[in-house]
């Protein structure tokens, strides 16, 4: 990652965590897991991709690697894998839970991956929306600057749109933080907002 030896010092840092990295338990990306000699995939939850960078300040840094050390991070031998019965490119699709401890809600509400509502049925839909609304407003990991949606840039790469953080006024700031407060806004409604404003969502 030579292209990001100049990333700001106030970009996050997720450390890789090694007592949770074994054969058996590792972190393939940011929401794929190998599990006891399997690939699961995170459940309603899209981590950015491995190599996809973020930016703060103009300045790139390997967003798709702190996402994977994210999810490294969150694995143990408590870890417990719930088969949703889906399956995606060959992987069974699951949820990984520490206790009570959804990690695909903890990924998202570290700006880590994004919500995937169609994958989403309530009321794990409205929590990990409502996490995802916590994390922009408090600018925890990918809303720290600019990012891309993992969607997108797998089929874009680096042409994908530009999301996240922008100078906003006085009034533009009151007006998106009471929409981030209303409990009632939607992904959607966030994003036709930007567009009125001139911005990409």
């Amino acid at each position: 990652w030579e292209e990001f030896k100049d990333a700001p010092a106030n970009v996050p840092i997720v450390r890789n965590v090694q007592r949770n990295v074994s054969p058996s338990r590792r972190a393939v990306d940011g929401d794929t897991a190998r599990l006891d000699g399997r690939n699961v995939r995170l459940s309603g939850a899209d981590a950015f991709e491995l190599r996809q960078p973020g930016r703060v300040d103009g300045i790139p840094y390997p967003l798709g690697r702190q996402s994977q050390r994210f999810l490294q991070s969150r694995l143990s031998p408590k870890t417990k894998a719930t088969d949703t019965g889906a399956r995606s490119f060959n992987r069974p699709v699951v949820l990984l839970n520490n206790g009570s401890e959804d990690i695909g809600r903890s990924s998202i509400g570290a700006g880590m991956s994004v919500p995937v509502p169609k994958y989403l049925q309530p009321p794990r839909l409205d929590g990990y929306v409502k996490t995802q609304r916590k994390a922009i407003a408090a600018e925890r990991g990918a809303y720290r600057g600019q990012y891309q949606l993992p969607s997108e840039y797998r089929k874009q790469g680096d042409a994908a749109p530009m999301r996240g953080k922008i100078a906003m006024t006085k009034a533009q700031t009151q007006q998106w933080s009471a929409m981030l407060r209303d409990p009632k806004t939607t992904e959607a409604d966030l994003s036709r907002w930007m567009e009125t404003q001139g911005h990409k969502a």
